[in-house]
């Protein structure tokens, strides 16, 4: 897939001697394109039915959406690649009908969660709701002074166990008009849990005990996964919703365990679909993202997401131990932290991978402007959004006006590396294109680092017969 995705700008090559060693860089792309086909047989894998009698392999949320997107890939018509990142000419192709569509299950409680007169809905989870604050964003949650005039159904997500904000929270709301997503994520589900309980206690004080089961939907582990089950038994006591997270659980020591890369999983983005987003369209973007890397005939250099990795490792492996995520637009804020949460996750258990730095921009860009005076031991990435339609224009057009480009202007003629990722637009396709894109990037990365992220555990032997009566 063609993607605008530069990457020059932060080889030695193109500014000087502060800049990434060429030779490091092709080094890395070979190593990027034996883990890139070490991907693309593990999702073949994912992809497969299996046989009468066999059960499955677990499929980690990573490869079971990319073997999504080969499945979409196959059932459609072959058509020219294009890029999401590249602006459309003419009239907009027509949404294709995938498996992207949400699960009858998960769109059930979606439009619960969203049914008419609902003007707010909290997300209970006590952590791990990175990637579906990043797709809120989308709706203003979040965006400074324009959060607050979002028009509902606005989004609350309760990551914290403050008793003061969670207590606060639960007065302030309009009860009789919310409605409460309780999420198990990594690493347990107690915060959920003790969140669930406040909230179904604020229900029942007002009165409104009866409506639990139109009120409040859990997502839990599925039964056997090894989990408490406490929030499942104290969601189903109350007559509320549970559905079980759709993705298998991979091996704990996998770096695909990170619970970034379950953010476009149909359960991952429940909270998008009660918000309003075209949840097809995030992942229909996602598996754009995606086909390079599933294309056995692309080289890692055409792949952008290998080629992101490859960068990254050659970066790391010649002093520059700290990665900068730093987005120039207000609805991106958030995407940064969730791809620090990602790397770290995924990345953070082998100690050798860079540390990342969510530095989302322009509140940040005069700070980062001083990085360049700073030691040489970070890559940047700057990822900006062109200017809709609807949007003021910016005045002059000389320094001061556009701070991404100050940015990497000041980068580069202080010899630090950079790459620019472009986005004409930021809507959902485009929004789970990004996010893809960084979930196989970091997984190239583990795998080059010896992480080995698509070695799971095989498919479960089917049972022995039992012995005939004598």
């Amino acid at each position: 897939m063609a993607f605008e995705h530069a990457t020059a700008s932060a080889l030695r090559s193109s500014i000087g001697e502060g800049g990434v060693a060429d030779e490091a860089y092709e080094a890395a792309l070979a190593d990027v394109g034996a883990a890139l086909g070490r991907f693309r047989e593990a999702v073949s894998q994912a992809a497969r039915v299996p046989a009468p009698g066999q059960g499955r392999a677990p499929r980690p949320a990573l490869l079971r959406l990319a073997a999504d997107a080969l499945q979409a890939a196959a059932s459609r018509p072959a058509a020219p690649a294009r890029s999401l990142f590249a602006k459309p000419a003419g009239r907009a192709a027509a949404p294709e009908p995938t498996s992207a569509d949400l699960p009858p299950g998960v769109a059930e409680a979606a439009r619960r969660l969203a049914e008419e007169g609902v003007t707010d809905v909290v997300v209970l989870s006590g952590g791990s709701t990175l990637g579906a604050q990043v797709t809120a964003q989308l709706k203003d949650y979040g965006v400074p002074a324009l959060g607050v005039l979002a028009p509902p159904p606005r989004a609350h997500f309760l990551d914290g166990l403050d008793p003061r904000t969670v207590g606060a929270v639960l007065r302030r709301l309009p009860l009789t008009a919310t409605r409460f997503l309780a999420v198990s994520g990594e690493g347990g589900e107690g915060g959920a849990v003790m969140q669930a309980i406040a909230a179904l206690e604020a229900l029942k004080r007002a009165g409104l005990g009866a409506a639990i089961p139109q009120t409040v939907v859990a997502v839990v582990e599925p039964a056997g996964a090894g989990g408490l089950g406490g929030l499942r038994s104290l969601v189903q006591a109350h007559g509320g919703v549970v559905l079980e997270h759709d993705q298998d659980p991979p091996e704990a020591s996998s770096p695909l365990g990170a619970a970034g890369f379950a953010a476009l999983s149909p359960t991952g983005l429940l909270p998008a679909a009660a918000l309003g987003l075209d949840v097809s369209a995030l992942r229909r973007g996602a598996f754009e993202a995606l086909r390079s890397g599933l294309d056995a005939a692309a080289s890692p250099r055409d792949c952008a997401p290998a080629a992101g990795a490859a960068l990254n490792l050659a970066a790391m492996r010649t002093g520059r131990s700290v990665a900068v995520m730093a987005p120039h637009a207000d609805r991106l804020a958030l995407f940064s932290r969730w791809w620090a949460q990602l790397w770290t996750d995924a990345l953070g258990p082998g100690g050798a991978a860079s540390l990342p730095l969510a530095a989302p921009g322009p509140a940040d860009a005069r700070a980062q402007l001083f990085y360049a005076a700073g030691p040489a031991d970070k890559l940047f990435t700057v990822v900006t959004v062109e200017p809709g339609s609807d949007d003021p224009p910016l005045p002059g057009g000389g320094p001061g006006t556009d701070p991404a480009a100050d940015l990497l202007a000041a980068l580069a003629h202080a010899g630090r590396p950079a790459r620019r990722i472009r986005l004409p637009r930021l809507d959902e396709a485009a929004l789970g294109a990004l996010m893809a894109h960084m979930m196989l990037e970091t997984a190239l990365v583990a795998d080059a680092l010896g992480l080995r992220p698509f070695e799971g555990p095989s498919a479960p032997e089917p049972a022995a017969p039992e012995p005939a009566a004598s």
